[in-house]
Parts: C-alpha cells; structure tokens; sequence
C-alpha cells in the first residue's frame, strides 16, 4: 500500500545545505559520498552518515600541502549515470561540486517507484543527503579529486593557520550551511562552522575551533575540555564581535566574575582576558584551571562571555 503523508514530490528538486567550489562531478565520474535517506515523515531507512548529530568522523577528506588532514575512512563508492543507484541519483548528483552538501527530494518514479524496496514503502517519495567526498574522472590516468577547506571558504591563511596548526588532528569537523551544533571528540579536532549561528563544543584534545559568518557560541562545561597546558588549551580562531563563549557550564564549580585583565587574586571563579588569552581560575588558586587561545583577538568584553 503507497503512503501518503498529505504532500508528494513530483519532480526532482536539489537544496545546497553546503556551497563549494570545488571540482565539478561529470557523468561516468566515480564518486565517493558520505548520505543518509529517509522517508516522507522523516524516518531515516538507510545510510553511513548521520548529518543532524555529527557524531561520527566527518568529511576526512580535505588535504591541505601535505596530504590528508585525517586518515579517510569509507565512503560509498558508485559511477555515476552507470544505472547503479537510483535515476534521482545519477541525475541529482550530475554536476555537482567536491565539498559539497546537498538535499535531494525524489519522486518515487526516481526512485524504487511502485514496487518500494525492503524498508522502503512501494510509491514512497524520498529525501536524501549527500555529500560528495572525492571524484575519479573516467579517463586513463586520472588522479582522485579531493576538496580543499579553500573550496567551502575557510582560507587557512588568511585566519593566520600553518600547516602545524593542522597536523596531527583526530577529526575534521565541518559544519554547513545550517545552524549546525557540533561535537568534537576527545581527541584534537578541527571544527569548522559556516554561515549559520553555530554551537560548537570541542570537549577535549585543544581543539582547533573556526567560527563561521554567524552569531556563534563556543560551550565548555569542564577544565578538561581546555587545560591550561600546551598541546591541551583550545584554539578559536576569527573570534567575532556576534560570538560568544559559554562558560556557565561551569558554574556548578562556584560563581564566575570577569575581571578584565587583572590578575588573579586568589578568588575562586575568576575569569581574565589577557594577551589573546581567556583564563579560568576556579578553585582560587591564582592560577588559570581553563585556558583558550583566541589569536588576533586583542580585547574581549565582558558581553563576549556567558557567565
């Protein structure tokens, strides 16, 4: 029996939910995708990545001069207009960009039209995302395709980043177009908002944290998330004037006052800004428990701060 949730699609129709500028796909490229279908009412039926949570190993694939930011993990691999997925597929995802993330709405007579297939209901219209990984071109010689962070827009050098910054990461984290709330692992990650009012929470492994065009929060919620020690404390890099820093999961700590640039005086909950770096003292020790780097960033007000 077809359902019918009050609406259907009846043509294919694409939504960039992330620009790139990378590569174009052509037809007879062979693609590596990270995706996720669901059904009219949302339920998800089948895929290999999970674009609401972030919660495991986002696009590995970016290189920066010396190679793979992360050791990639597998995608799915498939030719595309070769007939071996769906038409809303081949045809959804002909001309697209490397980087890019895209919501595909198929009719069912794209899709598995009348007859469903396994979970899928027969007639059942569906909503794909998908995100184009890598591109191997159908010609003698080709050399795979990748995106750079330049092709969604973080260029590395004008937020002052070398290739140091970026070795070494246990995840690469890039949000997109969205207001996006993403968690890192307790690794050394690199996380990246776009152009939505992002949330992002690196927890531990000092993090590289990028902020995107929007009003962006920055959560922590214990020391370990930032140690005051090196290799540990985080990094918010192009910190702006709509951002802010949530500290008030640390409350259950004691009260927290900013004191500008002062130094600490022995009062337990005290948080300073001094030379591009925001400390936590908790315990009163006059010593910070929580650092963060925030480079280029020369002042800091207390409007900046949750507390």
């Amino acid at each position: 029996m077809k359902l019918n949730y009050g609406f259907s699609v009846s043509k294919l129709s694409t939504k960039v939910l992330r620009k790139s500028k990378g590569a174009k796909t052509r037809k007879g490229d062979t693609l590596l995708v990270w995706y996720e279908g669901s059904l009219e009412d949302g339920t998800v039926f089948d895929g290999n990545y999970d674009f609401n949570s972030f919660t495991s190993a986002l696009p590995p694939y970016f290189q920066n001069d010396q190679g793979f930011l992360v050791q990639p993990r597998q995608p799915f691999e498939f030719k595309l207009g070769a007939k071996t997925v769906i038409e809303g597929w081949d045809k959804g995802l002909t001309g697209r960009r490397l980087g890019e993330v895209i919501q595909l709405q198929i009719p069912s007579k794209l899709a598995y039209g009348e007859s469903g297939a396994g979970s899928i209901p027969p007639g059942a219209d569906l909503t794909f995302k998908v995100e184009v990984l890598a591109l191997l071109q159908d010609k003698q010689d080709a050399v795979a395709k990748f995106p750079s962070l330049a092709n969604i827009g973080i260029n590395t050098r004008k937020l002052g980043l070398t290739d140091g910054d970026l070795t070494g990461l246990s995840e690469v984290i890039i949000g997109m177009n969205t207001s996006d709330r993403i968690i890192g692992s307790n690794g050394r990650d690199l996380i990246a908002g776009l152009s939505g009012n992002d949330r992002l929470f690196g927890a531990g492994g000092g993090d590289l944290l990028i902020g995107g065009k929007g009003k962006n929060r920055y959560i922590y919620t214990d020391v370990s998330d930032s140690f005051d020690s090196d290799g540990e404390r985080d990094q918010i890099v192009d910190f702006g004037k709509k951002d802010r820093i949530n500290l008030r999961p640390l409350l259950d700590k004691g009260d927290l006052s900013f004191i500008d640039a002062a130094t600490f005086s022995g009062s337990a909950g005290e948080v300073r800004f001094k030379k591009e770096m925001l400390e936590v003292d908790l315990d009163g020790d006059k010593s910070a428990d929580l650092a963060v780097l925030l480079p280029g960033t020369s002042a800091l007000k207390a409007s900046h701060l949750i507390l």
